[in-house]
């Protein structure tokens, strides 16, 4: 089973982030759902911008 980002909370003092709770690779696959449709239309924008 791969290594998630928390598996290395004993080593947190080492990584910088700015937003405090889960790391943010834990997160990505809810942040990318909840963002879904803005994502969806930021794709759309780019295949019919010239």
């Amino acid at each position: 089973m791969p290594k998630v980002f928390a598996d290395y909370k004993s080593q947190g003092h080492n990584w910088i982030t700015l937003a405090t709770g889960e790391y943010y690779p834990d997160i990505l696959k809810d942040t990318c759902e909840l963002y879904k449709p803005v994502l969806v239309l930021f794709g759309q924008l780019l295949k019919t911008s010239e």
